[in-house]
């Protein structure tokens, strides 16, 4: 005989559970937006003698929202000891989408909302000669207008 009390009990413990886990996540989403909106905010161009050698980068987009600040669209840091100045330049001012991955997603993104058939090109690794210079130049200039960035030293 199924126990059909059982059953519901188990049904009701796990809808709250995963309940409490999303307004949890909900929660210290709000909380880091708040933490980072009393951060100093750097935008292009950058004085790289103020940007920490070491540490994490959180970038926001300028005409986006979340919990009543603008909306965090990336958090990274950097591989090696003292190149977090390096990364920023490879997001910000470098024009080959290879040497940062969120600038070719950023890219992809760009191409896929235009239809382009430089799309498959652009999904290539190694596409050194055939690399449309005007488009990494757009990139770069969507880039450095429409995202603001703090830092944290760690």
């Amino acid at each position: 005989m199924k126990n059909v009390e059982g059953d519901i009990r188990g049904q009701q413990i796990s809808f709250l559970k995963s309940n409490i886990h999303a307004s949890y996540r909900i929660c210290i989403c709000e909380e880091l937006h708040k933490l980072c909106s009393l951060a100093k905010r750097y935008t292009y161009p950058f004085n790289y003698e103020e940007i920490p050698k070491n540490g994490i980068y959180i970038l926001f987009e300028k005409s986006e929202y979340g919990h009543e600040n603008n909306r965090i669209v990336r958090i990274g840091t950097h591989k090696k000891s003292n190149r977090l100045q390096s990364r920023i330049k490879n997001h910000f001012e470098e024009e080959d989408k290879n040497k940062s991955i969120f600038r070719k997603n950023l890219g992809r993104a760009m191409l896929n909302s235009e239809n382009s058939g430089y799309l498959n090109i652009w999904n290539l690794k190694n596409d050194s000669q055939t690399r449309d210079k005007e488009f990494e130049k757009k990139l770069k200039g969507t880039l450095q207008i429409i995202f603001k960035i703090i830092f944290h030293l760690y």
